[in-house]
């Protein structure tokens, strides 16, 4: 597990460009480790925020280069498909830890069985 930040003086285009790419990069490498599955969505909680003040942000005008490219918005984005990973991995849980099926060799809630050569009454 590692936090990653970045530092520096941002326009909104290119704030909003360098959190969409750390978001996608969070939701499809931040689930690799049993803390991750509290980290990471608090992560993203937090990114939001740092969003939210981007969004607040006037368009950029005459800088001294052009503004990076904020690409695709993360939910259009293949890595988001990294929140589906936590689900996953509860449901292959879920069906590993479920019992396996009896086929009939085994007793049910009071069934008689044979034990010692003797029979149930």
């Amino acid at each position: 597990m590692r936090f990653l930040k970045m530092r520096g003086l941002f326009c909104r285009t290119c704030g909003i460009a360098v959190h969409r790419e750390m978001t996608t990069k969070t939701l499809w490498q931040g689930w690799y480790g049993i803390g991750s599955f509290v980290f990471t969505p608090a992560t993203l909680l937090l990114n939001l925020v740092s969003r939210a003040r981007f969004g607040r942000m006037t368009p950029p005008v005459n800088g001294l280069r052009p503004p990076l490219d904020p690409g695709k918005p993360v939910v259009r984005r293949v890595g988001a498909l990294g929140v589906l990973v936590p689900f996953l991995i509860v449901g292959a849980l879920a069906i590993g830890a479920e019992p396996d099926d009896d086929n009939g060799n085994t007793p049910g809630v009071s069934e008689c069985t044979n034990v010692g050569g003797t029979e149930c009454a």
